[in-house]
């Protein structure tokens, strides 16, 4: 059955149905609240990838030692007499983001007609719920399942059991499924309650691996309401407690999870005028953003991936801490500070990691979980017939997060004045994280300068460097902030340095390192990805050395680092524009987390292939571009997209303190948003 994809203003609406794609279009129509994520693969095809997550529920495993768990697929439909749906029927799926809502529509044949709506309720944030017609001359049959998950491990050939079904409770039209996590004292209850409709006959399901309810009937409306609910042992609260027996108002609990959605685009404010594709195609983007926001939760993990597979395990990178500061920061400060009040709970794990690698002060992993410790495996296995494996070495030597969530910390408090989150944390993730740099970096006597060795910056092409400009550059950013901080609340409260634990002496060195930590070279106003970068090249042009790459970079390093600097500090335009054309030609862009730079930064210098590059941005999840989508929502791709927005289009900046915009049109693309900024909204506008 041909498929197509079309977004629309506030709408995706998918046509036709192809098995081969379905993992991909299943992320694409992903429903969440920051909490609870349920993807979106067609409930009629017995999808078992169809599972749901739940933000922060880990568990162990080998090689990447803890990744998010797959939870039961609670979303899929039977019917049992009706094989052909798929290969003869017709097949329309809507995703109504103003409403936060995936209606279905299927034929079957010439009389039978399906129909269903599904949401992950805003506000309710362990619910899920979906609502089934059917329409036929003959009675039919509908089964409702809760079905087992496997975490796929390798390639699909091995399989990761993190829940172990205990047992079942039935109670009339209630469904209670107990798993046990296999490696925690923790217990998962999925709670399902279904309302068949009125005439309908209701009996029960049990396998091996599902449970479920068999609904009889003519003419069916069937609604369905799924909970999860955590109990960890010790915890108060007994697993045997009495459930409500009433059925819930599907129409109260629909209005009240569609006004949560209705207030919040308004909040936001978004208008955009352009074709239907593109003001379509931001709004997904946006959509899938605001999907990760928890409002109640405290605080806040992103996975690379979101909530909407399992691609990297579930891990968190600097992605969520830099890729999605502006668009957080701006449009929803109170989940940046979330997302922070992360990396505050597991401070005291990045300094543990810092003591135990030899080095003082806070140094963040690489890959994070609910846990804090580094999560990055060691090694991949690529050929698991000949027992082949690869080292992966991002764990020890991509060292730049922590400078990431310190810079991060230090935007988010410029732009909110949130002293209280400051005084509580912000103060101390900057002093731990500037003590980290300070003992990491050594001084080299020849180049009066201190220097950074054997790392890895973003390009990761390049291994075990010295000197990566953008990690150097991140150092020094948080080495003087953490300086100026310090020094400049001295005058206000002499008592500081006792409260905070550090002596002036240590502040001091912060300043002597940040005024000579080494930012490499220049060749006609282009600057160095690392030292050495110019010497691999050959006429301007990438060499081979074996089978090695050098001289070409992954995706923005020197370009993302000079665009930080002028959001926050200000570059010359002449030497932005120098450093884009020149890694423009030597970047492949594998990464996601590239192009969204450069548009960024073409759409600031106004060069001619801003919007094409813009565009390009706008196919990594539509479009599937790097061919991986059904790993989950490319995250910091959909937040890059949000740096070209404000500070390419509406030409946001922060300077001496002070917020300043200069909103420029581009094309035919044209925008207004609210953006917040002190406790005050502004509305920022192209249009």
């Amino acid at each position: 059955m041909p498929m197509s994809i079309e977004p629309e203003p506030y709408r995706l609406r998918i046509s036709g149905f192809d098995r081969s794609q379905e993992r991909w279009i299943g992320t694409l129509l992903t429903l969440a609240n920051g909490r609870l994520g349920v993807r979106g693969e067609l409930e009629l095809a017995g999808s078992r990838s169809n599972a749901c997550f739940l933000s922060g529920l880990y568990n162990n495993i080998p090689l990447w030692r803890r990744e998010l768990v797959m939870l039961p697929t609670v979303s899929n439909v039977y019917l049992p007499y009706h094989f052909d749906i798929i290969d003869r029927g017709s097949v329309e799926r809507l995703l109504d983001m103003r409403r936060g809502l995936l209606v279905t529509r299927a034929g079957i044949g010439r009389s039978i007609e399906y129909y269903s709506e599904n949401a992950v309720h805003r506000r309710r944030k362990n619910l899920f719920m979906q609502r089934i017609r059917l329409t036929s001359d003959s009675e039919d049959v509908v089964i409702l399942p809760i079905e087992n998950p496997l975490n796929p491990f390798l390639y699909g050939y091995t399989y990761t059991e993190h829940l172990s079904r205990e047992r079942l409770v039935f109670s009339d039209n209630i469904l209670r499924v107990f798993y046990r996590l296999r490696d925690a004292d923790t217990m998962l209850e999925v709670r399902m309650m279904v309302d068949p409709g009125a005439s309908s006959q209701l009996d029960r399901l049990v396998t091996r691996d599902s449970a479920g309810f068999i609904i009889r009937g003519r003419g069916l409306d069937v609604k369905r309401y799924v909970e999860f609910y955590i109990h960890r042992e010790g915890a108060k609260g007994d697993l045997e407690e009495i459930v409500r027996e009433e059925i819930p108002d599907w129409a109260s609990l629909l209005s009240e999870h569609m006004d949560s959605w209705s207030r919040l685009w308004d909040e936001i404010g978004l208008e955009i005028d352009g074709s239907d594709r593109l003001a379509g195609s931001i709004t997904f983007y946006t959509y899938h953003l605001l999907q990760l926001i928890d409002d109640d939760g405290e605080e806040l993990m992103i996975p690379a991936r979101g909530l909407h597979g399992i691609g990297y395990r579930g891990h968190i990178f600097w992605d969520t801490d830099l890729y999605l500061l502006p668009f957080l920061t701006f449009l929803y400060p109170r989940a940046m500070r979330g997302v922070l009040s992360f990396r505050c709970r597991t401070l005291e794990k990045a300094i543990q990691y810092a003591r135990e690698t030899g080095y003082r002060g806070a140094r963040y992993p690489w890959e994070s979980v609910d846990d804090g410790y580094e999560s990055t495996p060691r090694y991949y296995p690529v050929d698991l017939d000949r027992c082949k494996c690869i080292d992966i070495l991002t764990g020890e030597q991509e060292i730049h997060v922590t400078g990431d969530i310190a810079f991060s910390v230090l935007f988010y408090y410029n732009v909110t004045g949130d002293e209280e989150f400051m005084k509580r944390c912000g103060f101390r993730i900057l002093i731990e994280t500037a003590r980290y740099w300070a003992s990491r970096v050594e001084y080299d006597a020849g180049k009066d300068a201190y220097v950074i060795r054997n790392v890895i910056g973003p390009d990761e092409y390049h291994v075990g460097v010295d000197n990566n400009f953008f990690t150097n550059l991140i150092a020094k950013y948080n080495l003087k902030a953490a300086f100026n901080l310090v020094i400049n609340a001295l005058k206000n409260d002499e008592k500081l340095l006792e409260h905070l634990g550090v002596s002036l002496e240590e502040v001091m060195e912060w300043g002597r390192i940040a005024e000579k930590i080494s930012l490499g070279r220049e060749r006609d106003g282009v600057i160095e990805e690392f030292e050495g970068f110019f010497d691999i090249q050959a006429d301007g042009k990438v060499v081979e050395r074996g089978a090695k790459r050098v001289g070409v970079s992954k995706q923005a390093d020197v370009v993302l680092a000079l665009l930080l600097k002028e959001i926050v500090e200000g570059v010359e335009p002449e030497i932005l524009r120098k450093n884009y054309e020149y890694y423009l030609e030597r970047t492949t862009h594998e990464s996601s987390l590239s192009l969204p730079i450069f548009a960024t930064v073409a759409i600031m210098l106004g060069i001619d292939e801003r919007l094409e590059l813009f565009s390009r941005v706008l196919e990594t999840d539509l479009g599937n571009m790097y061919g991986n989508t059904h790993d989950g929502f490319h995250v910091a791709a959909a937040g890059g997209i949000w740096y070209a927005i404000l500070f390419g289009l509406l030409g946001i900046r922060l300077r001496n303190g002070e917020l300043v915009y200069h909103p420029r049109r581009s094309g035919d693309l044209r925008l207004a948003v609210n953006i917040n900024y002190r406790g005050n909204r502004i509305r920022i506008s192209t249009l």
